[in-house]
């Protein structure tokens, strides 16, 4: 097995793992409200709203959302399906399939997944209203940067297996 698919591999899990966590924390967006003099710690996520009120946490499910908050999610949610085929074909490369479809195939669906998570970034933050100034974006919102350009590290990475396979196929065949 080549190096760059076990770099790739082995990135695509943690692309994963970071992309869905993302996903499913409630930290998308931070606020500190005062109400009645008490000092109100709200997070906010794509599935659900935390607050903390003297130290006891209350959470509420969304049931109702902005039709931005569904295409963050469906944005989010296509890009880890896309790295998770990426994670298959992979393994398949890995297996000693050297056709040049699952390469590209992989290349793709790592490069279309990054760009997703870049996308649902972009259409989460410019649709938040903060008239207030007390909304600050959390750690979950900043979670798909890393994941997107490690997205395209491993692209480069698959790519870089594919111009050796093609020339170790190559010198098999003189030989």
């Amino acid at each position: 097995m080549l190096p760059e698919i076990k770099f790739s591999i082995l990135v695509t899990i943690c692309i994963i793992v970071t992309s869905s966590v993302s996903v499913a924390i409630p930290y998308w967006i931070t606020a500190d409200n005062t109400l009645y003099g008490e000092t109100i710690h709200i997070y906010t996520g794509l599935w659900k709203s935390c607050g903390d009120i003297q130290g006891e946490i209350r959470c509420i499910s969304f049931t109702n959302v902005e039709d931005f908050v569904d295409a963050t999610r469906a944005l989010m949610i296509t890009g880890i399906i896309l790295f998770g085929i990426n994670l298959l074909l992979a393994f398949r490369i890995a297996g000693e399939d050297t056709r040049i479809t699952s390469a590209n195939i992989c290349i793709l669906s790592l490069v279309v997944g990054g760009i997703l998570l870049f996308v649902a970034m972009i259409v989460f933050g410019t649709n938040i209203d903060d008239p207030t100034g007390t909304i600050s974006y959390g750690s979950a919102f900043y979670l798909p940067i890393p994941s997107a350009i490690f997205a395209f590290i491993a692209a480069g990475f698959v790519h870089r297996s594919k111009r050796i396979q093609r020339i170790q196929g190559y010198s098999e065949i003189n030989t």
